[in-house]
């Protein structure tokens, strides 16, 4: 009764507001304030609180006096724009002709010349045209608009598209969603081709698919996340295999839900305690999984969990905790290059070979004798480093002895052959043996000989190869590679981008409290594909067009129909059970998911408490008094079997 009166007294004070029909009536009329006061539900709350969003943004998209001013404030960004499309063109005929001399090229300028010599030469289309019977597009969902235009140029009514939109997740790669959306859309029509429907599913039990779906019902829609789930992307249970033998334990969606009260522990150390003590206690009671290869249950072992997350930024912290409590982990993620010891001793070893061939013997080549000198290749004291540079005996060492022999042939070889050489002579594989993580060392070893043999590809001498290897060291580009180890019975911890195409029994997803990341839009100049370059324009200080306005909004709503999309990649990894560990808003209630709570997830945590009250049931609280937590992890020295993918 009383929300009803306290709706009345809102509705009053906006109801002049809601009969204008153009940007004058509103800004004649003007934004009302208002403040309510009194006992409030937490439902009403809510509804006052959006009303208030609402109220700020309107005024924000009328802070201008009038349609006229709007209008002049873009026309007052003319010139800054037209000065900055010269400089681009500049560069861009610059850049061109730097790549058309040292032929080298990007994947996306081959693309653009594909393009450009089959829309150009109707012999050479018609001729590829015929060579094709059919052509087949998988992972349809991630393509550009780039790929899609060189595909219509060739495709004869032959093209046949695999895909799912709900997948698509490289967006910072251009893939645009739009294309298979408005393909799907108008299939689904019987208008340019067929559609057929996928929907089987034959990777999850059924208890995992249902959940999915009840989440996606509410969360995802074709204006937030590019697809109606509800009407026609609900997953079907596929795989009868699991409904022979009986698990014993519930396969349902739980979310371990704790309240964050202590701060001396932050979230992501409280959620690998959660998870790791869950996954003992799992590996301790014999917890059951299928195994797809026996079509049997057997008990749970550590490679049968993984633990997902939206970024990598805790997983050090994962690592060390896991270290503590003793269970094996290893961690999916692209590594650096140019960070690893035995890359750096061998980048220092070029270095020391470069200066001897110019004669430098200043304290750069210090520096390198004594990286070199104390590293596993030669492990000489500090005593008798010392003894070298006091006497400057360093030409009768056998480190400058072996460089020295390489420096005469620098100008005959390649960088391949350089680094064969300095394999051979410091005799590096087999003294790679004493410093363990063998397979780790070759590999990254083998991705620096690949490095240096693409690099000699573009005519990059050895000399070139050694200004290369420096610049990624001193500057933000780093040079990345992954592992490809044969990983034995270790829990997984990965990306929600690195998980794309795995499955795994048990899936822990974490780190739901994270903000997105959504700097990209509150920079001054922006580029969008609908609203062109967007500066700002100068009157009395510097102010934003209306066009950043919209382009902002559009970003947001792009961005978070990926993060949803995103979310459901996470989720269809998990084949029989998923476990959500996080740390909930007792006070917030959200009891309808309408298009304005979506516009308004900052974070997948945003997206639960949205979806709360629906899925209470599959909530399990955790009191952080049974959790072994502790700061002791950081001064933790058991190294459990860990390593990199």
């Amino acid at each position: 009764e009383k929300d009803e009166e306290k709706y009345q007294e809102m509705f009053s004070v906006f109801e002049p507001l809601l009969g204008s029909k153009n940007y004058e009536e509103i800004k004649y009329l003007g934004i009302p304030d208002f403040k309510l006061t009194g006992k409030l539900s937490s439902s009403f709350k809510e509804k006052a609180k959006r009303i208030k969003e609402y109220s700020k943004e309107l005024k924000e998209l009328t802070c201008y006096d009038s349609i006229k001013e709007i209008k002049n404030t873009i026309l007052a960004t003319k010139d800054t724009v037209e000065v900055l499309l010269s400089i681009i063109t500049k560069l861009d005929q610059k850049l061109w002709q730097y790549k058309k001399e040292n032929d080298s090229y990007t994947f996306n300028d081959i693309a653009l010349m594909a393009i450009k010599l089959v829309e150009e030469h109707e012999d050479i289309q018609k001729e590829i045209k015929k060579q094709y019977n059919e052509i087949l597009l998988d992972e349809y969902q991630d393509t550009s608009d780039v790929q899609e235009k060189f595909m219509s140029l060739i495709a004869d009514d032959n093209l046949y598209m695999v895909g799912d939109v709900k997948q698509s997740i490289y967006r910072f790669r251009n893939a645009n969603p739009l294309i298979f959306k408005n393909k799907y859309d108008a299939y689904s029509k019987g208008q340019h081709g067929i559609k057929i429907d996928l929907v089987k599913n034959f990777r999850s039990r059924e208890e995992v698919l249902n959940n999915i779906n009840q989440i996606f019902n509410f969360i995802m829609d074709d204006r937030i996340g590019g697809a109606n789930y509800k009407a026609s992307h609900q997953m079907q249970y596929g795989l009868s295999l699991y409904q022979e033998e009986s698990v014993g334990h519930d396969n349902n969606l739980e979310i371990y839900n704790y309240a964050y009260t202590d701060k001396k522990y932050t979230k992501e150390e409280i959620e690998a305690f959660i998870i790791g003590q869950d996954i003992k206690e799992k590996i301790k009671n014999g917890y059951l999984v299928f195994d797809k290869d026996t079509s049997k249950l057997r008990k749970a072992s550590y490679k049968d969990f993984c633990i997902i997350m939206d970024r990598g930024t805790a997983f050090s912290t994962y690592k060390k905790i896991f270290e503590y409590l003793e269970i094996p982990l290893v961690l999916y993620m692209d590594q650096k290059l140019n960070d690893e010891e035995n890359i750096l001793v061998l980048k220092n070893l070029i270095n020391f070979i470069v200066k001897i061939k110019n004669k430098e013997y200043d304290q750069e080549f210090k520096y390198y004798f004594t990286s070199i000198a104390r590293s596993y290749l030669c492990r000489l004291s500090d005593q008798e480093i010392f003894l070298i540079f006091k006497e400057n005996r360093f030409k009768e060492t056998e480190i400058y002895s072996k460089c020295e022999h390489i420096a005469r042939r620098l100008d005959t070889i390649s960088s391949v052959e350089l680094l064969d050489l300095i394999l051979d002579d410091f005799h590096v594989y087999e003294k790679t043996i004493t410093t363990g993580g063998l397979e780790d060392s070759f590999v990254r070893i083998d991705s620096l000989k690949t490095l240096a043999s693409n690099l000699a590809g573009l005519g990059y001498t050895p000399l070139d190869f050694c200004d290369y290897l420096n610049k990624m060291n001193q500057g933000d580009n780093d040079i990345k590679y992954s592992l490809n180890n044969k990983i034995g019975d270790n829990v997984k911890i990965m990306n929600i981008h690195k998980s794309k195409g795995l499955e795994f029994p048990v899936c822990y997803f974490s780190g739901f409290h994270k903000k997105f990341n959504f700097k990209d839009v509150q920079a001054r100049f922006l580029f969008d594909n609908q609203y062109g370059i967007i500066t700002p324009y100068y009157k009395e200080g510097i102010g934003k067009t209306i066009l950043h306005t919209l382009a902002a909004r559009k970003y947001y709503r792009e961005e978070i129909s990926e993060k949803i999309r995103l979310f459901y990649v996470a989720l269809t990894r998990a084949r029989e059970k998923m476990i959500m560990v996080t740390s909930l808003d007792a006070e917030k209630e959200i009891y309808e998911v309408s298009f304005d709570i979506k516009e308004d997830y900052r974070s997948f945590l945003d997206i639960l408490e949205s979806i709360k009250i629906p899925l209470q049931k599959y909530i399990k609280n955790i009191s952080l008094e049974d959790v072994p937590l502790t700061k002791a992890y950081d001064f933790s020295k058991n190294v459990a079997l860990t390593s990199f993918y």
